[in-house]
Order: C-alpha cells, then structure tokens, then sequence
C-alpha cells in the first residue's frame, strides 16, 4: 500500500497520472491540497481520493484499457462518458471506461473511493451502465469492500486472492441497480426506465455525421454483439438504422432552417449522408417536401 500527500496541483497530477494513467486536473485557487491512498494486487487497484474542488478528465489520447468503478463517499461530484452524465451524491456508485474519454467534475471538497479494474471485457449486464448512478444500499456493500481491502493488513491483503476480490466487486455492481434515467432520457416500449437505450442514443447523438455509424460499430463500443444492440432497438419498435436516419434527417432539417446560406449538399453530407440522391429520397419521404421546398416554407 502506498500514500501520496500533494500541496501542489502540478504534483498532484504527476501523481494522479502515474496512479490512473492519462488523465489531467484542472483547479482553481491558490491552496490546493489532497491525499491519495492506493493498493495493488494483479489486475485489481483500490484506490481512496480525497481532493478539493476540481475537473478530472481522462482517456483524452486512448487510455488503458479498464474499468473504473466509482464509490462516492463524500461530496457531489458529475461523472460523464459518452454524452451521458451521472449526479452522484454521497453514498453512490457509478462505472466508467478507462479507455475512452470521461470527466468527473467535483465542485466541492470530495471523497471517493475508485477500484480500477483491468479487464478487457466487462460483463454485459454492466458495460451497459457507463455513466449511469446507481442506489445506495448496495452502493454501500461496494464501498465497504473496497475500504476493507484498503486496510487490511499486509499480512491479510498478501492472502486475499485478486480474481475472487475482482468478482466480488462484480457482483455488488450488479447488484446495484441503476437509478431511473434523467428527465429526457430514452424510455423503451414498456414504459420503464432503460439503462440501455440513452447510451446507445448517445453514441449516435455524438457521432452522427460519421458515415459510417451502425450497429456494429455501436455493438463494437459498448463491447456488445450487434444483436444484443438490436434488441434493445427492438424493444421500442425500431432498428438501429432507422433511429439513425430518423436523427439525421431530423439534424438536417434543423440546420435547412437555421443555416440558409449553406448548400443542401453540405448539410447531407455533414448530417451523415454520403450519398445526396439518397439524402433527398429519405428527406422527401419524411417530411413530404423537397428539402429545397422545406428550407423555403421555414
């Protein structure tokens, strides 16, 4: 187990960097002071932070790949990975990827407590709640776990097996059911909350103007196969790629109207079209008008 003591933001990152890997710090003020106690075994670190009131981004060049996952002690703080966000308040938990971009924003002295986790593949039911707040109680089994294995002594922590500790982290996580989704977020046909869909949707809301977005490439995000991304699609009544061309064509519209001195060629294109015969096609079919007649009557 190893302790780091900063009084000084460019040493805090130095240290955060070589405990996280690539991530960067931002604060303000003068005084900035905060503590960071951290324990390894293979493929498992538990770390504990305590820190003033700062941005933490990561990922910004592909990080490791990994899991972190989140136990917030004391303070709020905002997590958001993907065009999703989480508010956690004390006592809750979350789950971000390592190797794509996130940020965690804390605007007030906070405590929390991350296990990161090496695995390149994460169970299901769980690499779908990235970003996603989860419910106290279990909340509080995982962090109780997480403290244990902290302070442990080191004749106890020597014995404590990496993969059984890794599991158990698992579990608790799954245990913890995500919190219903945001005012806004998706809602699937059954009319409950989803934890699925609002992160499918914000893949597509983020890249949009990429051609190439589809199902697999989603599926290949999430870590997914590409039917299991259609099911969640199914269960509100639609396909991947017709979520996809119901967004563009609605981005498209918006931009007809708001930009009139740009080409309708340029927008296809820049809404995720690669083809202007094709964009024209589905936007008469959609909305009934040319797209040329829709920028006119708006």
């Amino acid at each position: 187990m190893h302790a780091v003591h900063c009084h000084d933001l460019n040493a805090w990152n130095r240290a955060a960097r070589r405990t996280f890997g690539d991530i960067a710090v931002e604060a303000h003020g003068a005084h900035f002071v905060a503590s960071m106690t951290a324990r390894d075994w293979t493929g498992v670190r538990l770390i504990e932070v305590d820190s003033p009131a700062a941005c933490v981004s990561g990922a910004r060049h592909g990080g490791r790949e990994g899991w972190y996952l989140l136990c917030n002690r004391d303070g709020g703080c905002r997590v958001t990975q993907g065009g999703l966000h989480a508010d956690l308040d004390a006592g809750e938990c979350s789950l971000l990827r390592a190797d794509a971009p996130w940020q965690i924003q804390f605007d007030q002295r906070n405590r929390m407590r991350v296990a990161v986790l090496g695995l390149a593949q994460m169970p299901n039911a769980l690499a779908l709640r990235c970003a996603a707040r989860h419910t106290r109680k279990e909340s509080a089994l995982l962090a109780g776990l997480i403290e244990r294995s902290l302070r442990a002594e080191a004749q106890a922590a020597a014995r404590l097996d990496a993969h059984a500790l890794q599991r158990a982290l698992l579990d608790l996580m799954l245990l913890a059911q995500p919190l219903p989704a945001a005012p806004g977020s998706a809602v699937p046909a059954s009319g409950r909350a989803s934890p699925w869909w609002p992160r499918i949707d914000g893949i597509v809301q983020r890249d949009l103007d990429d051609p190439q977005l589809d199902a697999h490439a989603i599926a290949r995000e999430l870590r997914l196969s590409t039917r299991q991304v259609q099911a969640v699609a199914a269960q509100r009544g639609t396909t991947v790629s017709a979520h996809i061309l119901e967004q563009r064509l609605q981005r498209a519209a918006q931009r007809l109207k708001h930009e009139p001195d740009r080409r309708i060629a340029d927008i296809a294109f820049h809404t995720g079209f690669n083809d202007l015969s094709h964009f024209c096609r589905s936007f008469q079919r959609r909305f009934g008008v040319s797209a040329r007649d829709w920028r006119r009557e708006h």
